[in-house]
């Protein structure tokens, strides 16, 4: 088997060029793996792939952290009155009648000790309103969750400048999950951040501690 292994320094942004001749038959990078198919679907695209880690102290994965590609909303759907209170985002800075910014945080509850403050729609949300999936379909095509390695691929990304944005809750994410007291003893928040035993929710997520956000402009060239 012809298999290649593109190598990484985990917590450095770093830029790596790798040609990649259509004679392999694995392909692997951080925790991920593809076959020849997946990669070469067409051998004149004119998009990218988007691969990468979230990671903490050092290089640690963050699993169920939550990746996208922002989508500026475009300047039909900015007319209708539906998809623009539903998605209203011309930056990932802007807000919704609500008070809420662009985010990828769940509605609803996910466990016991997660307390829901997002606006992300679900499967039940999606499945019930032609008009969430319409935006689901339209805006949110390139959100990812990462795996229990904290890594995550998106694919088909357009090329040119492009924003990554990344919502990560520290009370939803799989075995890691902290709860308040955990952020207490870690000087990640105060008493008063907090709703005794439980987080609060709040449409200003900056301020809530569990909620660690970034976003990052970035430039997608395919090299041919």
């Amino acid at each position: 088997m012809q298999k290649h292994r593109i190598s990484t320094r985990i917590g450095f942004d770093q830029k790596i060029i790798v040609e990649l001749k259509n004679d392999f038959d694995l392909l692997e990078i951080l925790s991920l793996k593809f076959t020849q198919s997946d990669i070469y679907t067409s051998m004149c695209s004119d998009y990218g792939v988007v691969v990468g880690r979230i990671s903490i102290n050092n290089g640690l994965g963050v699993p169920n952290a939550r990746v996208s590609i922002f989508t500026s909303i475009n300047e039909e759907d900015l007319e209708d009155s539906v998809i623009n209170t539903l998605y209203p985002y011309t930056t990932v800075l802007d807000k919704n009648d609500d008070g809420y910014r662009y985010n990828l945080l769940p509605s609803r509850k996910q466990h016991s000790g997660h307390t829901p403050t997002g606006t992300f729609p679900d499967q039940k949300d999606i499945l019930n309103r032609e008009e969430i999936l319409e935006v689901y379909e339209k805006y949110y095509k390139y959100t990812v969750k990462t795996n229990d390695s904290g890594d995550f691929m998106i694919w088909g990304v357009p090329i040119g400048t492009q924003t990554i944005h990344v919502d990560v809750d520290l009370s939803d994410i799989g075995c890691f999950s902290l709860s308040p007291q955990d952020l207490i003893q870690a000087g990640l928040a105060t008493p008063s951040q907090l709703d005794g035993n439980k987080f609060k929710t709040s449409t200003n997520l900056n301020e809530l501690p569990q909620i660690k956000t970034l976003n990052k402009i970035f430039f997608l060239k395919v090299h041919v």
